[in-house]
């Protein structure tokens, strides 16, 4: 995420892993499966809400796809309309 501005995929913090269910990530094959799952969830979304960048407060409308994720599960919440 930060090499890219969160363009690809979320942080996935153990804050948001725990939302997620998830442990640490030890190999490159969990972390991707993890991103696998994380896409997954947001084309759910997606598929009944709309674009996530819709659905938040314009303010965070510049925010890329993996931030709004981040923070849509983390400590500190976007209210996503839906």
């Amino acid at each position: 995420m930060l090499a890219t501005d969160g363009g690809f995929g979320p942080a996935l913090d153990s804050q948001v892993r725990g939302r997620l269910s998830l442990g640490k990530p030890l190999s490159s094959t969990e972390w991707i499966r993890a991103l696998e799952g994380a896409a997954d969830d947001i084309a759910a979304f997606e598929s009944r809400q709309g674009p996530v960048a819709s659905a938040v407060s314009e303010r965070f409308g510049h925010l890329r796809i993996g931030r709004l994720y981040d923070m849509a599960l983390g400590p500190r919440r976007v209210v996503i309309s839906g």
